[in-house]
């Protein structure tokens, strides 16, 4: 049987942008491309409540206001055995982004990719995962209040804490 997984981070001093990011994952704006393949399925969870039905905004916001030197997302992507139908690597791929993301409530965007070959068939499903080392602790925030920088006495008048899970390759 045949696996891939690999974790990227992507800042803004490497180049990233979290908006572009989320469109190449979900397939929207410059990435909807019919010579692509097709992102079949699209989530996104642990929102901010002013993101909750546009997770666009959420990235948006990120690449807004984020501190120069700070992550602006964790990405991932993985392979998705062929032997599953559509339903059952939807629920491994959702079950994968809430076992990483749900501990800490941390933002995210998954899409599943076709994979498909020259002829239609399909070949290298795949999933793609971003999530953001912000934790929602329901806290209700603007957007830019949100990538501020976290006040531990009183998380109220500073933004979402980040998590430090996601550090290093142990992890993995």
């Amino acid at each position: 049987s045949l696996y891939h997984l690999s974790f990227r981070s992507g800042s803004r001093a490497s180049g990233a942008c979290a908006r572009a990011a989320h469109d190449y994952v979900t397939r929207n704006d410059e990435f909807a491309d019919a010579d692509r393949d097709a992102a079949v399925y699209t989530e996104s969870g642990h929102m901010p409540s002013w993101a909750e039905d546009d997770p666009q905004a959420y990235w948006d916001a990120a690449d807004l206001y984020e501190r120069a030197n700070g992550r602006l997302y964790v990405a991932g992507d993985f392979a998705l055995p062929l032997g599953l139908d559509r339903d059952e690597q939807v629920a491994l791929a959702h079950g994968f982004a809430e076992d990483l993301t749900a501990p800490e409530c941390l933002p995210y965007t998954l899409a599943i990719h076709a994979g498909e070959g020259d002829h239609g068939e399909e070949h290298n499903p795949h999933a793609h995962l971003m999530f953001s080392e912000r934790r929602n602790d329901g806290i209700e925030r603007s957007g830019e209040d949100w990538f501020s920088r976290a006040n531990k006495e009183h998380p109220d008048q500073g933004g979402a804490e980040k998590s430090r899970t996601f550090h290093g390759s142990e992890w993995v």
